[in-house]
């Protein structure tokens, strides 16, 4: 079993390129953890830009999932302006195109205007609540490399009446990079749709759209708030909003999503 910084360490296999694979701990049903393929391509594209520019944003499209094996990542910066980089990666198996990412870079500006994001709620401290258990066979694979504690919204699967979920995570192994460490973290919690469910119904994500609005520095043990919900719902696609908070209570990250839900065959 890799811990996050060893699954996130691919060799070196061309110019531009990167090789690896994803071990069955990093597994999400017959795909990969998204936010870990997601931390991948961010990080071939942040080794091909000014290092001067962090990541503003990442958008990400899951052409289709893995199969056991190797993978190849490979960045191309696509613009460098005065103020913004832009560049793309694809993660590939073999012949098998599995993601497409693009993403900003951008330094930071002298600006007269300010807006401030709301802050997070306020809940009781993590441990006030439920941790929710990895259960082989039942949760998915990849979130062994994580905690969680469930403040509100239903259990996936459990019939609720409406969508959303709430809680806190945090990574159980340290990251070095702060921006890979965020995307790997983003995409932790399942779609606030699942509790909707009735019974097992697998939702798959087609794409992703995480703005990333600080990198903050923080210990290990700091604990993020997720605040999840549905925007809508409808022949099976929903569009989903997840705003990430840091352990300081202030907004780190918005991330929406498109996905797929399989709750009737």
């Amino acid at each position: 079993m890799s811990d996050l910084q060893s699954a996130l360490n691919w060799a070196p296999a061309g110019e531009n390129t990167w090789s690896g694979e994803i071990d069955g701990t990093w597994r999400q049903g017959r795909a990969a953890y998204g936010g870990l393929l997601g931390a991948h391509a961010l990080k071939a594209m942040q080794a091909i830009v000014d290092t001067a520019r962090p990541a503003r944003s990442l958008q990400v499209v899951f052409v289709a999932p893995l199969k056991d094996g190797p993978l190849r990542v490979q960045s191309t910066l696509l613009r460098a302006g005065r103020s913004v980089s832009l560049a793309q990666a694809r993660i590939t198996q073999g012949e098998h195109l599995i993601l497409v990412a693009t993403a900003a870079f951008g330094s930071d500006r002298p600006s007269d205007i300010q807006v401030e994001s709301k802050a997070a709620p306020t809940f009781e401290p993590p441990k006030t609540y439920m941790a929710l258990p990895f259960l082989p066979g039942m949760t998915p694979n990849f979130t062994q490399h994580l905690d969680y504690r469930w403040i509100e919204g239903g259990f996936p699967y459990s019939g609720h009446p409406t969508p959303g979920i709430i809680g806190y995570c945090r990574h159980k192994t340290q990251v070095d990079d702060p921006a890979l460490a965020l995307v790997a973290l983003a995409d932790a919690w399942p779609a606030p749709i699942l509790p909707m469910a009735k019974g097992p119904a697998p939702a798959s994500s087609v794409t992703w759209n995480l703005q990333l609005l600080q990198l903050p520095r923080v210990p290990q043990a700091a604990w993020w708030t997720m605040v999840y919900d549905a925007e809508q719902a409808h022949a099976g696609m929903c569009t989903m909003t997840g705003r990430l908070y840091a352990p300081d209570g202030s907004l780190a990250a918005i991330s929406t999503q498109l996905a797929v839900v399989f709750d009737k065959r």
